[in-house]
């Protein structure tokens, strides 16, 4: 069986979990027999280099079409990010030949990269894997002046992901949430995970940590409020990761800082993005790890964390949290409720050094056995034989393909670009925009 998959990132690039979930699963199934290829990038990346890796072809997408693309989404030219994801999907079934010769095609929720897929006749049975869609991103996140964009892809996505072969997600909750919103099934399978290679062990330091991009939705303002509680008695917490920009367009970690000046900067300490294998030394050294998350489909730096044998204190918004029964393997909080968070910060801080060695090494078995790779890669196969074999599913393709698809450039191009909304906006609107747009660029005024 030949499988396709449309990822936007795959190693030596990391963005984020997406990477880690494709760099285990996709050699897994090479060793189950199946034949894999991944056509890797994204409107915002352009992918590694061409190669085959463990078995897996990986084959760069062409930034070239994503390029050729990108102007002819019209309809969409008052949300130009929502084209130029469009761009980034479209080329990949134009490199691949609509996947001819393929049996099967995954695609990610993230960057709607399934809308060629869901939308034209004749393409392979399509799964979409629900990582963390760029909708519910949005829910969680919303940036100023991407609204229309937002809205798109929450529309895009709501219209189009029913007419998958199959939805599949990591995390029970993101299950709940899809069926509930699509009113369709959506699989749930664990995700395949390899633990690193031993490092040399460290000893262990007093401090908490914490690893993901500091934004609103991964918790920061709930640890905060947490160590706040604690009073003098917080530990320091060092947070390995980015800043992002904020709801109200400043730098998340200068909105820490100003909302707890006491505790961002002073008991949370940021820490520039590190190499994987210098994030698992520093999990492994870490007096406890915590994944304080509003919300995430499943969060890698938990089962990184729990095979490292590190004590996890998780919130319950993490999809990863249902693999720890709480003081047995881990600690689980109620998502967002920082009270409860300091209360396990106590609790561990209690705990005697035998009482740690059993909670890390239970930790570290779950994940051994409940994330073995060839057992989830099994499960994976059998899912998409059974797509391959069963019967296939169809969207309305005429109605959705006149929506999604790119027109064909003309030389009226410019006049298309107005008729498709610019003209509808008002002129004194306009004139102040391009002002702004001047001060902005020329003189570096807001």
């Amino acid at each position: 069986m030949k499988l396709l998959f449309i990822i936007p990132e795959y190693p030596p690039d990391f963005g984020g979990g997406i990477a880690t979930f494709y760099a285990t699963l996709l050699p897994a199934l090479v060793k189950q027999g199946l034949s894999v290829t991944a056509v890797v990038g994204s409107a915002l990346a352009g992918g590694p280099t061409a190669r085959t890796d463990q078995g897996v072809e990986v084959i760069p997408l062409d930034q070239a079409r994503v390029t050729r693309l990108t102007g002819r989404f019209t309809s969409f030219a008052l949300a130009p990010d929502f084209s130029c994801h469009l761009a980034a999907a479209w080329a990949a079934w134009e490199q691949t030949n609509g996947g001819r010769g393929f049996d099967c095609v995954e695609c990610c929720d993230w960057g709607l990269s399934f809308v060629p897929w869901l939308t034209q006749n004749g393409a392979p049975p399509t799964r979409v894997r629900l990582h963390a869609s760029a909708g519910q991103i949005a829910l969680w996140d919303p940036q100023p002046g991407f609204g229309l964009t937002e809205n798109l892809f929450q529309l895009t996505e709501a219209l189009l992901l029913p007419y998958a072969a199959e939805l599949v997600t990591n995390g029970e909750g993101n299950q709940k949430w899809w069926r509930s919103r699509l009113n369709t099934p959506v699989a749930h399978i664990n995700p395949a995970f390899t633990p690193p290679p031993p490092t040399e062990r460290r000893a262990q330091t007093p401090n908490g940590l914490v690893v993901g991009r500091i934004q609103s939705w991964k918790g920061p303002e709930t640890l905060c409020r947490a160590l706040k509680e604690l009073g003098s008695a917080a530990p320091q917490c060092d947070w390995i990761g980015r800043a992002t920009v904020g709801t109200d367009g400043r730098d998340t970690s200068a909105q820490l800082a100003e909302q707890f000046p006491e505790i961002w900067g002073q008991r949370v300490l940021q820490v520039a993005p590190l190499p994987p294998i210098e994030i698992h030394r520093r999990q492994a050294a870490a007096r406890f790890v915590i994944v304080p998350s509003e919300w995430d489909v499943f969060n890698f730096t938990a089962v990184e964390a729990m095979s490292a044998h590190a004590l996890v204190i998780c919130s319950s918004g993490a999809g990863a949290s249902g693999l720890i029964q709480h003081g047995v393997n881990g600690f689980v909080f109620p998502a967002g409720d920082h009270g409860a968070l300091a209360e396990a910060i106590r609790t561990i801080q209690k705990l005697a050094p035998d009482e740690r060695q059993r909670i890390g090494q239970a930790a570290h078995e779950t994940v051994r056995d409940a994330l073995l790779p060839e057992k989830i890669a099994r499960l994976e196969a059998a899912h998409l034989k059974s797509l391959v074999a069963g019967p296939r599913r169809s969207s309305h393709s005429v109605e959705l393909n006149s929506i999604f698809a790119p027109v064909e450039m003309k030389k009226e191009f410019p006049d298309q670009l107005a008729r498709s909304g610019l003209s509808r906006i008002p002129l004194a609107a306009l004139c102040r925009h391009v002002v702004s747009r001047i001060n902005q660029r020329l003189l570096g005024k807001p």
